[in-house]
């Protein structure tokens, strides 16, 4: 009786779909946590808004604009542009509480591939701000979800 070296056809289908269902499963997960930490990029930032712009209230008995707190926007390579609330252009938040919006993330263009959890990407309506109480809200679901922040209408 001869002996085999080598596996069966079978065996070979049976690795191969076995592989097939794992890469099924791991694919998506590892797009998520992708798209979950590029959309938390703005969460340090928000926060490095309000501390500067706390300082300068401290100084000033009111808060600056982005250019009077010393903000550097980050490098070209960021996925959000930051700005400060502008009276009469969207968006602008005022918190039921009364407290108002120091800044704004908003991401930087469709080319950067920021998906939802349904796989729509993000859009200039969701963005994201920091109040004066250093507070971050996401005006929508999409940008909330992922970044784990409270989803706050804007008024």
């Amino acid at each position: 009786m001869k002996k085999s070296k080598g596996f069966t056809l079978v065996e070979l289908m049976v690795v191969i779909v076995i592989i097939g269902i794992l890469a099924a499963l791991a694919i998506p997960r590892f797009m998520g946590a992708t798209n979950k930490s590029k959309a938390t990029e703005f969460k340090p930032i928000l926060k490095q808004i309000y501390t500067l712009q706390e300082a300068y209230r401290q100084e000033h008995d009111s808060y600056g604009k982005l250019t009077d707190i010393a903000f550097d926007q980050p490098s070209t390579a960021a996925r959000f542009s930051y700005q400060e609330p502008t009276a009469g252009t969207a968006p602008t938040v005022v918190t039921t509480a009364g407290a108002g919006d120091l800044a704004h993330a908003i991401p930087a263009g469709p080319g950067l591939k920021i998906k939802t959890t349904d796989g729509v990407a993000l859009a200039a309506t969701d963005f994201a701000w920091v109040d004066d109480q250093g507070v971050e809200f996401a005006a929508t679901e999409a940008i909330g979800g992922l970044a784990s922040i409270t989803v706050k209408a804007p008024k």
